[in-house]
């Protein structure tokens, strides 16, 4: 029984290095439309001899788009369009950062001097349609690479270049007409409109794909698209593609996403391992097959599983710098060197360790026979591939689940029992929670430890900091294996301490949990990307300058916090909470976020200080659920969104600073599940050392 989430067919190209760069050109892309649509439609109001002007100036543009397909269908495709791509990108950037100018200074002058000067002179209207009819016309022509596409996203890409010209046509036609008096109620529905369809259009097109490869157009390489799928028919009768798209890297290399079904059969391995050799063999330098599955009924009636794996394809072109594998011990060789199971895992990235063998290994030790899989959200792409691998190899069932995953205090070993499953497995964070306090199932901790380009953060350590600095180095628990080997290459020119603090591992910080570094410490170094962790450690050492390095991009950076602005915000909050009556308990009923012991605690201050106490269960805090709140879920919620609630939002260490239980800290304490922590009010304290924990998380499997 596959209990799975739901996948749809949409291209993701580049999801390993730069998988949120979609999401950021589409929000760009819909705050630059609409807001060329807002910035017209306050011209409009205000030039009543405009109407003509527009209609012909959109006219113009309807015939751009329908003269863009035909020549792109008729000319531009029987030439070797590579050749161009250094000039049409160029062009192609000038062009749309010129029509961003124009719009913004016609803009800007409407609103400044309104009636009193006409900013629509023929010279000044000449140059806006010229750029507009240049912008449109790269865009139709060499915007969508694509080789095979769904016909019903023509409609869907027609409208979504087409809705901000249609708002502007109705109110050019209704001042045309002399109903003025209907623009002026009628303009701020349409720029609503305007902007909710482009949002959703957005995404039903998938545009956001297309303008990363406007952006990556740079490509040097010479392949001929218009064959290459003749060639692969001829070869793979078949197979069929469901989309291809091309694009280019940040490396200038030329790349292609290919989506396919493989239809599970005897020779399913061996057709796999062709098509990836024609690829290799026609020039092409990365290749990614993205994991999917769906159900299909065949000729007979009986239903059959199609899958579409996950590979990276590479060539002698490019260099490989990740790491291997490292065998766990322990795990019989039958399974180590299973050639079908290792064909499998070899699906997944190289440099992602999932640990299916020793996942593998424990659920036909223990006889497991449902497992419940979770995942955070970076990883759930490659969710089902995994479920799949894992039952059947191990012969079970699987359940995915899809809540939310913030960390490791979301281990819901409650939801695994409920759903009967004997073996919860949670990837992508330590055993924060011990193995032996979860309870009805068996659990797994799997770090996923993630492999990247050593050498580059090395030399990037070396060319930025002076020889013998003092410099700490943290990260999640993904790269701390990479980090120990960074480590021990530049202890010969720096100083390197890997601080912990337990029970975490040398090294490992959290969100909640930070340690603090000795006072003679020059920097402290963080690797990975985002700054949620590396804000902790900012927070816990104040005093020493922060640098992250982003393993992805392969760029450093130097970072702040305003620590005045949190500590002014935080202790205005205890000031406010110190003269509240009533009080609100919020236990945290997300995963292993909440902890009765600490409520108890909290809860016997404040009726021992006479207030009126109320307690609470959320999973998830928001603005929406919330006189006075302390909530036992996660420190960073009131800190980094308590002046967004209308009541304060304080922590249990804010609470007992508001109640004299304890002074304020010069430096706020990230101590949440340290075991060396201030006192009853977090998580670890006064719990067994760490060579317990450690020992008992070794062997949890």
């Amino acid at each position: 029984m596959h209990n799975k989430c739901s996948s749809s067919m949409m291209d993701v190209s580049i999801f390993y290095n730069i998988q949120h760069l979609s999401e950021a050109y589409s929000i760009s892309l819909l705050l630059i439309f609409g807001g060329f649509s807002l910035g017209e439609m306050i011209i409009y109001l205000h030039a009543h001899s405009l109407a003509l002007r527009l209609a012909a100036c959109h006219t113009i543009d309807l015939a751009v788009i329908c003269a863009g397909h035909v020549w792109k269908k008729t000319i531009v495709n029987k030439l070797d369009k590579n050749r161009f791509m250094t000039m049409w990108f160029v062009v192609c950037m000038v062009c749309m950062v010129g029509f961003c100018v124009v719009n913004i200074i016609h803009s800007l002058q409407m609103l400044i001097h309104r009636h009193d000067f006409d900013i629509h002179m023929p010279f000044t209207l000449l140059i806006t349609v010229l750029v507009e009819f240049i912008v449109k016309s790269i865009g139709m022509i060499f915007l969508d690479f694509g080789l095979t596409y769904s016909r019903s996203t023509i409609p869907i890409r027609t409208l979504f270049i087409l809705s901000p010209a249609f708002a502007v046509l109705t109110i050019a036609a209704l001042r045309y007409l002399g109903y003025s008096y209907l623009v002026l109620w009628l303009d701020p529905v349409l720029t609503i409109c305007t902007c909710f369809i482009l949002s959703v259009l957005s995404i039903l097109s998938g545009n956001a794909a297309d303008y990363i490869s406007v952006l990556l157009m740079a490509v040097p390489k010479e392949v001929k698209l218009e064959n290459f799928e003749s060639k692969f028919k001829l070869r793979f009768p078949g197979e069929k593609f469901h989309q291809l798209h091309v694009w280019a890297d940040t490396k200038n290399h030329f790349n292609l996403s290919v989506h396919m079904r493989f239809k599970k059969s005897e020779n399913y391995l061996q057709n796999f391992q062709s098509i990836k050799s024609f690829f290799s063999e026609h020039g092409i330098t990365m290749a990614v097959l993205q994991p999917e599955f769906e159900k299909a009924t065949t000729d007979s009636g009986n239903e059959c599983l199609f899958e579409k794996k996950s590979e990276i394809i590479e060539t002698k072109e490019k260099q490989n710098f990740f790491m291997r594998r490292s065998i766990v011990r322990g795990i019989p060789v039958e399974i180590l060197e299973d050639e079908k199971l290792n064909a499998a895992v070899n699906m997944l990235p190289s440099n992602y360790d999932f640990e299916i063998h020793k996942t593998i290994w424990k659920i036909r030790r223990e006889k497991i026979k449902r497992v419940y899989l979770q995942f955070p959200e970076g990883l759930l792409l490659f969710s089902c591939l995994i479920a799949d691998i894992l039952e059947e190899f191990g012969h079970c069932e699987t359940v995915i689940s899809c809540d939310v995953v913030y960390g490791a205090c979301c281990v819901d070993d409650y939801a695994a029992k409920a759903f009967d499953c004997d073996l919860l497995v949670h990837y992508g964070h330590s055993c924060l929670i011990p193995v032996q306090d979860t309870t009805g199932c068996s659990v797994l901790y799997v770090f996923v430890s993630i492999k990247f380009d050593t050498g580059h953060f090395i030399d990037t350590v070396r060319h930025n900091f002076n020889p013998n600095s003092r410099l700490a180095l943290v990260s999640t628990v993904q790269f701390i294996s990479s980090l120990q080997a960074a480590r021990k290459a530049l202890s010969n020119d720096f100083k390197i301490e890997l601080p912990q603090v337990a029970p975490l591992s040398p090294g490992e910080v959290l969100g909640c949990t930070a340690p603090r570094f000795n006072e003679n410490m020059d920097a402290v170094i963080f690797v990975g990307d985002g700054r949620f962790h590396l804000e902790s450690v900012m927070i816990a050492n104040p005093d020493v300058p922060a640098f992250k390095y982003d393993p992805y991009g392969k760029k450093c950076f130097r970072e702040h916090y305003d620590h005045k602005t949190m500590q002014k915000q935080r202790r205005l909050s205890v000031e406010m909470a110190s003269n509240c009556k009533k009080f609100g308990l919020i236990c945290g009923a997300l995963g292993r976020q909440g902890n009765i012991r600490i409520m108890e605690t909290v809860r016997d201050q404040l009726l021992a200080s006479c207030r009126e106490v109320f307690e609470f269960v959320m999973s998830e805090i928001s603005l929406e659920k919330l006189s006075s709140w302390v909530q036992i879920a996660c420190p960073r919620l009131s800190i980094d969104w308590g002046l967004q609630f209308i009541k304060p939002v304080i922590t249990p260490y804010e609470l007992m600073v508001a109640m004299d239980g304890i002074k304020w800290q010069k430096q706020y304490p990230m101590d949440y599940y340290a075991f060396e922590s201030l006192g009853p009010w977090t998580n670890n304290f006064g719990r067994r050392t760490k060579q317990h924990v450690k020992m008992r998380c070794t062997n949890s499997m």
